[in-house]
């Protein structure tokens, strides 16, 4: 015999489909965006990243004004055996989905589990769009998982455990020396 769910259920069944279905959506745009030429600002920093492999060193040698840890970033990007544009976009990606795991993990403590999974589906969708230059690595977009990170880790410091406000205190200044 065929038990029906309640009405209720069915819905959140609905929310989480969507949901799952505009995730495997953001995803399946970010995997054809790998391949796209390097946006301006992409190409002086993974050519920065690959100079500072070679033993140039910042500031000196490679003057630009950003800070030291966003090309650390691209020159392990560029180190890897891929090619240049499709290893600086495949690690943004990366950035990008642990930022949003990092998001659901959160906002699922909070919500229900429908509702979170449409809030990082959201989000997800959003962080592609070209209002946001979701199509380039940029370093606002990874700084996300770091910032969002401390801010978990800040917000669930209810107990006001030290080692968790130094954690997030260490996150927010990688967040900060990637932009």
């Amino acid at each position: 015999m065929k038990t029906r769910l309640p009405p209720i259920c069915r819905k959140h069944q609905v929310v989480i489909v969507l949901s799952v279905l505009t995730l495997v959506c953001a995803l399946c745009v970010r995997v054809v965006l790998l391949w796209i030429p390097f946006e301006r600002d992409e190409g002086g920093f993974a050519f920065i990243g690959r100079q500072l492999w070679q033993g140039d060193l910042l500031y000196s040698q490679l003057p630009d004004s950003k800070p030291p840890l966003l090309y650390l970033i691209y020159a392990l990007f560029v180190s890897t055996p891929l090619d240049p544009v499709l290893a600086v976009h495949t690690g943004a990606m990366i950035s990008h989905y642990a930022a949003v795991l990092v998001l659901w993990k959160w906002a699922s403590k909070y919500m229900p589990t429908p509702w979170s999974f449409l809030l990082t589906a959201c989000f997800s969708l959003y962080c592609i769009s070209w209002q946001v230059a979701g199509f380039a690595a940029h370093a606002t977009q990874l700084l996300l998982h770091p910032a969002l990170t401390g801010c978990y880790f800040l917000w669930q410091n209810r107990n006001e455990s030290y080692r968790r406000t130094a954690l997030a205190g260490l996150l927010f200044g990688l967040a900060f020396c990637i932009k």
